[in-house]
């Protein structure tokens, strides 16, 4: 695919540009990056700017790990955590007109807790950091890759895992320094080649 590097702003009126040109729905757009690297505002910006459009997260789809303490880390930072073959069937279903239960996870004790309805639309979007791995080569429309540097993607993820799942600073930290930044090195950093546009999103948030 052709590549260019925008900004957040330059890179959503891009997109929605793209998406309202389409004469061919329902499309997929992918958005991947690394954890924390500002994958969820640039698809909440996308569904307010196209009509019509979804959020599929992708951490929705990670396997059950009933087996799994609450205190153990687990490494959600490889693709074999995740389920790519209920995903395509969904995105096959959704393709087609037709909604889907998507599963709902639960982080605290690695569970898939439920499900819920998430309706057809004419532009899904697929939030998550494997949102373009080749596992999903030929399930995108157009890809999008979200940058940002691991200093500001750890501090980003220590404030969220601490306010919203009650994790420690330690943690956090540790696995971020042992799982996910050298998974991110060897599994999503180069999946940046199949999207069509780089966001940058190195800005210093306020969290």
């Amino acid at each position: 695919m052709g590549q260019s590097r925008l900004t957040i702003e330059d890179g959503v009126r891009e997109v929605v540009r793209w998406a309202r040109a389409d004469r061919n729905p329902p499309v997929v757009v992918g958005i991947g990056g690394g954890s924390c690297a500002g994958k969820t505002s640039v698809s909440l910006a996308l569904r307010e700017g196209i009509a019509d459009s979804g959020i599929l997260e992708m951490d929705a789809y990670y396997h059950s790990r009933a087996d799994v303490g609450e205190q153990v880390d687990v490494n959600f930072d490889e693709p074999g955590a995740l389920d790519f073959t209920l995903l395509k069937r969904h995105l096959k279903f959704l393709r087609s007109g037709i909604g889907i239960h998507k599963p709902v996870y639960d982080f605290k004790k690695h569970v898939r807790s439920g499900t819920e309805w998430f309706a057809p639309c004419r532009v899904i979007i697929l939030d998550g950091i494997f949102a373009l791995h080749s596992s999903l080569e030929g399930w995108l429309d157009f890809g999008i890759f979200v940058d940002c540097d691991a200093v500001e993607r750890l501090r980003r993820r220590l404030k969220r895992d601490r306010v919203e799942r009650g994790r420690t600073w330690a943690s956090v930290r540790h696995q971020f320094e042992t799982t996910v930044q050298p998974m991110f090195l060897i599994h999503v950093e180069g999946t940046r080649t199949a999207a069509n546009i780089v966001i940058s999103n190195q800005k210093h948030l306020q969290l």
